[in-house]
């Protein structure tokens, strides 16, 4: 019975590795060399070749029975190598029209049904809504790591959302404080005004607008790490004007002249889109503006997107959502808010992803040293290199927007 099932095993292994290379036989931008079992397979014709050295057939049949989400565990588990992650990525994403329309991507399909491990992945992302209490669990999985590892990885400033770089030789420091500046100009805050943040991060939108305008802030945050974090840096440098709150959104707040909220939609969940902009609308004085940073989906994918699971809401985000321009605009228009400034920087993001990457890689023991093993380290290195390119390929976008009432 033993030998049976090692015969299968090896048929469905070659079937998964014929699928593969089948598919990958689609490619049209780009080159692609991949080393398995002592053979070379060649996919495209233009440009520098980018090898990828595979180890274990494992690799096929990830790909085959979950396609993305397969690819970014079978990197996890060190089951294939490329010495240019990053291009790599960037070349699958390109060719993704042509891969997932080609007949062996549909055959791969008939072969597994249904594709069962997908249908869990989005059966376990369906379970991670994000209620108040869900939404404490989803957060504390991602933000509540340590805020040492934080520490390593991002600027002085503790800022875990886009810089804006208008010169690449600016600093990572500076450019995250060009996109304060850009926010605060956009709610044109003034001295004594009472701001609501939602969504706190490490404290360095509030201490912006509390020493440079001289404003109010009550922020809001519902990861306990953030919450200790902030509440240390208000008292240990006495900023008598901030106060934060380990709140969810939704708990009651009172009313405010200026709302922010900076990458802190895509935690939502396209159900509580509305909900969301209710609350702002209703904790947002008359004449008040709200400015949101947030990571976007293109309108032509969102209606797919929303059906689907992948790899970073499964490992990184669990109950993450990225929304549509489209979405965002229509769920404010509901509640009485208009759209009156835009601005789209997602290039700006790749490079702070690159920042982001060069500071976790330099810092790789320490990392080690505060308990991290190394597929968790193989997780992280993937997940910031797939952002990277999916901002450099504008596969996702980044925008700051600017929303008040009529005859403001």
């Amino acid at each position: 019975m033993e030998q049976v099932i090692k015969a299968n095993e090896r048929f469905l292994d070659r079937l998964y590795k014929k699928l593969i290379i089948s598919t990958l036989s689609n490619i049209k931008k780009g080159r692609l060399i991949i080393n398995y079992g002592g053979h070379t397979y060649e996919f495209g014709t233009s440009g520098t070749p980018i090898v990828v050295n595979v180890s274990s057939p494992k690799f096929f049949r990830r790909l085959v029975l979950s396609g993305e989400v397969g690819l970014g565990e079978s990197y996890m588990e060190g089951e294939w190598e490329t010495p240019a992650l990053e291009k790599f990525l960037t070349l699958l994403i390109e060719n993704q029209s042509y891969l997932g329309d080609s007949s062996a991507a549909k055959e791969a399909g008939r072969v597994v049904g249904l594709n069962v491990l997908g249908f869990i992945n989005k059966i376990e992302h369906a379970f991670n809504h994000n209620s108040i209490e869900n939404s404490k669990k989803n957060i504390s999985y991602h933000y509540d790591l340590s805020n040492q590892f934080y520490q390593l990885m991002l600027d002085k400033t503790m800022t875990y959302s886009s810089a804006l770089f208008k010169d690449k030789s600016s600093t990572l420091e500076e450019a995250q404080m060009l996109k304060y500046l850009n926010i605060a100009s956009m709610l044109k805050v003034e001295e004594g005004e009472k701001v609501l943040e939602i969504g706190s991060g490490w404290g360095g939108m509030s201490r912006f607008l509390s020493q440079n305008y001289g404003a109010h802030v009550e922020t809001y945050t519902i990861s306990k790490n953030q919450y200790s974090f902030v509440q240390e840096l208000i008292e240990r440098e006495n900023i008598e004007n901030v106060k934060v709150n380990f709140k969810d959104y939704r708990e009651p707040k009172g009313l405010f002249n200026k709302i922010v909220s900076i990458e802190m939609i895509e935690a939502v969940g396209e159900k509580y889109l509305e909900t969301y902009f209710s609350e702002v609308a209703n904790s947002l004085e008359k004449n008040g503006r709200f400015a949101m940073q947030a990571i976007l989906m293109p309108s032509s994918r969102y209606e797919n997107y929303k059906k689907s699971s992948d790899w970073i809401e499964k490992y990184i985000f669990p109950g993450g959502h990225l929304p549509s321009v489209e979405r965002l605009v229509s769920c404010a228009s509901k509640f009485g808010l208009e759209l009156v400034e835009f601005e789209e920087f997602g290039l700006s993001y790749a490079e702070t992803l690159r920042r982001w990457y060069n500071n976790f890689h330099v810092n790789l023991e320490e990392v080690t040293k505060l308990g991290f093993d190394e597929r968790f380290i193989r997780m992280w290195t993937y997940y910031l290199k797939i952002c990277e390119a999916a901002f450099e390929t504008r596969n996702i976008y980044l925008a700051q927007f600017c929303f008040t009432r009529p005859n403001n």
